[in-house]
């Protein structure tokens, strides 16, 4: 399953299921949970974060210094430089906050879904993952 692709569906409700036991149902919850929880956790999940912080905290250190630059500008020279460091600032901190709030949007759907076919078992399939 790549990426891009969609969320697989929420479990049926507890009227219609049709699973021979509790065997198979662990075994359609792994099987469906297994695409999530790869494009959702892990290293890569954790790089990706960690990029986009850095990009707003780069964003928001050109924006703090176009301020101090505003504030202290001299000469024209100063008030240029400064502006050219809050266009910088604004162009990468922007992106940044609204990739975050697009990647928490989806986060939250995911959990949902994570949590409504965790509630069919309580039994610990991935151990490893909440790591």
């Amino acid at each position: 399953m790549s990426p891009r692709a969609s969320l697989p569906p929420s479990p049926p409700p507890a009227e219609i299921r049709t699973r021979p036991g509790r065997e198979a149902m662990l075994a359609d919850r792994a099987l469906i949970l297994s695409a999530p929880v790869r494009m959702r956790m892990g290293p890569a999940r954790l790089g990706v974060l960690g990029m986009w912080a850095g990009l707003a905290a780069l964003g928001w250190l050109l924006v703090g210094a176009a301020l101090v630059m505003f504030d202290q500008a001299p000469d024209i020279f100063s008030g240029f430089a400064g502006l050219l460091s809050l266009v910088v600032g604004a162009a990468a901190l922007v992106p940044a906050v609204a990739f975050v709030c697009l990647y928490l949007a989806r986060d939250r759907k995911v959990r949902a879904l994570l949590v409504e076919w965790g509630a069919l078992d309580h039994e610990l399939r991935l151990p490893g993952v909440s790591l």
